[in-house]
């Protein structure tokens, strides 16, 4: 596994830095994906922050939701489409 930091700023109208977020990052060698495993945005003018995704001793995602390939085909999409 390689984990990543990615942040972000966003201003106000006034153009002030009002919030600051960070998502911790995880590439899974198994599958092609570059997924989130934490989120955080510290609300600057408020004074707090919130925090999404803890999974502290959970189990690693599952990758393999059960679909088909041809459910994602256009006669699929089509027969969807019908119903």
């Amino acid at each position: 596994m390689v984990r990543a930091g990615l942040a972000s700023e966003e201003f106000d109208a006034q153009g002030n830095l009002w919030r600051v977020s960070e998502a911790h990052n995880i590439s899974y060698y198994s599958e092609p994906v570059f997924w989130t495993t934490m989120e955080m945005t510290y609300d600057l003018k408020a004074g707090r922050y919130y925090i999404d995704g803890l999974d502290d001793g959970f189990r690693a995602y599952d990758f393999a939701p059960g679909f088909r390939g041809n459910e994602f085909t256009a006669s699929a999409a089509r027969r969807a489409a019908r119903r």
